[in-house]
């Protein structure tokens, strides 16, 4: 007669532990993967719908580009955010954090944060994200080390004393977005992204710039003293709280958040 033997209670232990174990590894990782995919969809969705928005308005009003079209006036940021989104609430520059996260953005790296603020206006859409836009005409910039060339005069690094700025060609839009408004994580990267509208109309990293840098002691264009060839450095993604940087990584990678 064959015996049936079943399992001991410490082998179901031991068992159930290991279980516990696996689940503790891989779990989190599975739930971060999901988060991360989860919030690359955001962003994805919130550039297109921007983009959209974009070549409605040029289509309605029979222009080219971006720049040609009412956006241009004095209320045209405005005025184009409010017909063409839906927005719920809008925050003027002194009431950012009641559209945008009231606590501290923070860098990915977790080295950098910020309480943030824009001088423009912020808009809370109906689909949870949040907008700063703001007209630009000038742009704080950073070079690279190596500034000289043989066809150049060389450049120094810029100080606080003596900042160097680039000079921009037509309208751009300068934006801010947290694609799921005061809700976490809260990270530049993740959740918050900083981008521009040229005046072609698409979104980039950077604003259009002119073929040099200048130099604006105290920020008057007026005096400034432009170089040509200069190259600008580079943002790092992962060390900025605002996430500078990120979309053109982000476009590269197809939408996926390997950073």
């Amino acid at each position: 007669m064959n015996k049936k033997r079943g399992f001991t209670l410490t082998e179901v232990l031991i068992t159930l532990g290991v279980i516990g174990v696996v689940s503790a590894l891989t779990i989190p990782t599975l739930i971060n993967n999901y988060q991360t995919k989860a919030l690359a969809i955001q962003i994805r969705k919130s550039v297109l719908d921007i983009e959209n928005q974009i070549d409605i308005l040029i289509t309605e009003e029979g222009k080219t580009s971006f720049g040609s079209t009412s956006i241009s006036t004095t209320d045209g940021l405005d005025n184009f955010m409010k017909s063409h989104f839906k927005v719920l609430k809008t925050c003027d520059s002194e009431h950012t954090s009641e559209c945008f996260a009231n606590q501290e953005y923070i860098a990915m790296e977790g080295n950098k944060t910020t309480n943030f603020t824009c001088s423009g206006t912020s808009y809370l859409l109906a689909n949870s994200s949040v907008i700063c836009a703001q007209k630009i005409t000038t742009q704080d910039v950073e070079v690279e080390e190596d500034t000289s060339s043989t066809s150049t005069p060389s450049v120094s690094i810029p100080s606080e004393e003596n900042k160097y700025w680039q000079t921009l060609e037509g309208l751009n839009i300068e934006l801010y977005v947290d694609t799921n408004g005061q809700e976490g994580p809260n990270i530049g990267g993740r959740d918050m992204f900083h981008m521009y509208i040229r005046p072609d109309g698409r979104i980039y990293d950077k604003a259009v710039d002119s073929d040099g840098v200048c130099s604006a002691p105290g920020g008057d264009m007026t005096q400034a003293v432009c170089v040509q060839g200069v190259k600008l450095k580079e943002k790092d993604c992962k060390t900025s709280p605002v996430g500078d940087g990120c979309i053109e990584t982000l476009s590269k990678n197809n939408w996926v958040m390997n950073y």
